[in-house]
């Protein structure tokens, strides 16, 4: 979804696509929500925000014990225990 969200035009669409068809897509179960909602609480501070979409993004790569890469990292270096790759 996060990867849609940011194809704003049929090519990047189309891209997002190919992208996805060359990996698995893992499905958000119970588990990663629980630990999606322990993120948030722990890290939606008066000092940093964690949104829900990046929150369930770290919570399944946490789940499956992934790194998650990104060009993104500002928003992901504060969670304790996700590996980050750019």
């Amino acid at each position: 979804m996060e990867l849609f969200a940011g194809a704003t035009n049929k090519t990047k669409k189309a891209s997002v696509e190919l992208v996805l068809n060359e990996h698995e897509v893992l499905p958000i179960n119970k588990s990663i929500c629980e630990i999606a909602l322990r993120l948030i609480k722990t890290y939606n501070t008066t000092n940093s925000s964690l949104f829900l979409p990046d929150a369930l993004i770290a919570a399944t790569c946490l789940h499956h014990h992934a790194a998650l890469i990104t060009f993104n990292t500002k928003d992901f270096d504060i969670i304790k225990g996700l590996q980050l790759a750019k």
